[in-house]
């Protein structure tokens, strides 16, 4: 699978991903949102985060993300 990773998770979760072979992608710290979504959606990533708002189906439409 292949993720974008927000700043907010573990460096063990991001290894572990990497070690089983998984393309990983760590934003930046201090990237915005909109930015991490925008990334998402063009490269078909998946989000992995904390942050709660990203959940809100109406502001990220299941459908339009992976």
């Amino acid at each position: 699978m292949r993720f974008i990773v927000d700043e907010n998770v573990r460096k063990e979760v991001i290894d572990f991903l990497k070690s089983s072979d998984h393309d990983v992608s760590v934003v930046a710290s201090g990237s915005e949102d909109s930015r991490i979504a925008r990334i998402a959606k063009e490269t078909k990533m998946v989000i992995l985060t904390h942050d709660q708002h990203f959940a809100d189906i109406l502001l990220y439409p299941p459908e339009e993300y992976s």
